[in-house]
Order: C-alpha cells, then structure tokens, then sequence
C-alpha cells in the first residue's frame, strides 16, 4: 500500500516577489494555493531564477511541510524544482495551463489523503 507523504498543490504566484532583506539568495514570495489568503513562501532561487520568471507562475508547492522561519520570515511551503547533478541549472517545476490554485497534484494509484503536517515535532 503506498500512502501519500506529501500535499503538492498547484499554485500561481500572486507577482509579489521580491528579495529576502537578509539574505543574498533568497526570494520572499506570495503564492496563491487557494486559500483565503496567499502564503509566504522564502525559496533558496534568486541566483538560480529571475524574479520575472516566476512573477504570476503556475508552480508547484508543498504545502503541508512544518512553518520555518528563514532569516526571521516565515516560509509556509516549498517550491519544488529541478537541477542538474552539479547544481549549476536550477528550474522550477512548472504545472500545466489551466490548473488552478489549490487543485492537488497526484498520481493514479494514490487515493489517501496526505499527512496534514510533515515532521511535526512530537
């Protein structure tokens, strides 16, 4: 029985993105995943990415992971993405047109719900 770990949603970035104020390689972005308000999302791409490509972005979000803070912000998701072995190209997984916020991504053979909250502490 395979049992789903993770919530990945689909998402569009709201075009609120902008540079973390303490720290050189970090987006802070608004994120669309259809709840009542968008989510702030810190992703470790501003030298990987440019701002304009994920501005207003069908992207791909995990949204069930434990709230960090990074630099004194809270991240409530992660951005899942692609690179190469070297880590030199980075992408951003991209969702088909049409999706909307909210709407899960899964597979054929996963029919449970996912875990409401990855690794919460115990």
């Amino acid at each position: 029985q395979r049992r789903v770990r993770e919530a990945v949603v689909s998402t569009q970035s709201t075009g609120e993105i902008g540079p973390h104020p303490d720290a050189d390689s970090l987006y802070v972005e608004q994120i669309d995943v259809g709840e009542d308000a968008p989510r702030t999302v810190i992703s470790g791409l501003r030298h990987f990415v440019p701002e304009d490509q994920l501005r207003d972005a069908l992207v791909a979000v995990v949204c069930n992971l434990k709230p960090a803070n990074m630099r004194g912000i809270k991240s409530q998701g992660m951005l899942l993405c692609a690179s190469d072995k070297d880590h030199k190209t980075v992408e951003v997984l991209r969702i088909p047109k049409g999706s909307k916020p909210g709407e899960r991504i899964t597979g054929e053979s996963f029919s449970e719900a996912p875990d409401a909250q990855l690794n919460p502490k115990k």
